[in-house]
């Protein structure tokens, strides 16, 4: 056997076992995840959108990131732009003016 064959080896054991664990925390993450209702995201959003509380307080409150909270409102604004589309978690999205 050659000297530089035996790192390869190495490097190709490290490396799998890198993506076990890899694998193995996100797995983890999944399982932890918390999944919103469709009644909770448009209560979250109602809430942002009348304004009495500063966004990032909502989110603090409801325990989501920032993020999260604009992409849902970010898909309910594309119901506007495509006439008779549905997200696949709500049936209903608040409109900018609070009616549902």
């Amino acid at each position: 056997m050659n000297d530089q064959e035996k790192p390869q080896v190495h490097a190709t054991g490290a490396a799998r076992s890198a993506e076990t664990a890899r694998s193995l925390i996100r797995k983890a993450k999944r399982a932890t995840r918390r999944r919103f209702s469709s009644e909770d995201k448009i209560r979250i959003l109602m809430e942002g959108i009348r304004g009495e509380l500063a966004v990032a307080e909502l989110c603090r409150r409801e325990g989501i990131h920032a993020t999260v909270y604009y992409k849902w409102l970010k898909d309910c604004s594309k119901l506007d732009q495509v006439p008779g589309q549905k997200l696949p978690f709500i049936s209903e999205c608040p409109s900018a003016d609070g009616q549902a």
